[in-house]
């Protein structure tokens, strides 16, 4: 699962998933029957080399790959936002993505999203999107605070 990330300014793909064999980037799953959620994330202002083979989220099959998207915000990255799912059968689009700006509160220094942000509430169960939305969205507590110390 990639959940609750904000990935933006990339010079090319915000979001890579591959499950390929060779020396390839990104987040790299099981090579057979790869199953993978992405939720409450935000990919903007990636891919701006405007190369028509770049998105701001990639999804590389090499052998059955499926990737399911829901509640997240894709705005201007470059010629695509993501995969024509038309086009690429391991990319699917479930309930609740957008195309709006995330209205940050000062970009590009603060990505936390401002009060007018279409994105606050909109994530999934009514969470934030981005990096500081969901369970685990406020960064001003540790690790300890959500985990039980293993110790």
């Amino acid at each position: 699962m990639v959940q609750n990330n904000t990935f933006a300014n990339f010079d090319q793909y915000g979001l890579w998933i591959n499950n390929g064999n060779d020396n390839e980037q990104g987040i790299w799953t099981d090579p057979v029957n790869s199953r993978v959620l992405v939720t409450n994330n935000i990919l903007y202002h990636n891919n701006q080399s405007f190369d028509p083979q770049l998105s701001g989220l990639l999804v590389e099959d090499h052998l059955m790959l499926k990737v399911l998207t829901n509640y997240s915000d894709f705005y201007d990255n470059g010629v695509a936002d993501h995969p024509d799912p038309a086009e690429n059968d391991s990319f699917h689009l479930g309930p609740g993505n957008l195309y709006v700006d995330p209205l940050f509160a000062d970009y590009p220094q603060d990505y936390h999203l401002s009060d007018a942000s279409p994105l606050k509430g909109n994530g999934f169960n009514g969470t934030d999107m981005g990096a500081y939305g969901g369970p685990y969205g406020d960064w001003t507590k540790t690790w300890s605070d959500y985990f039980e110390d293993p110790r």
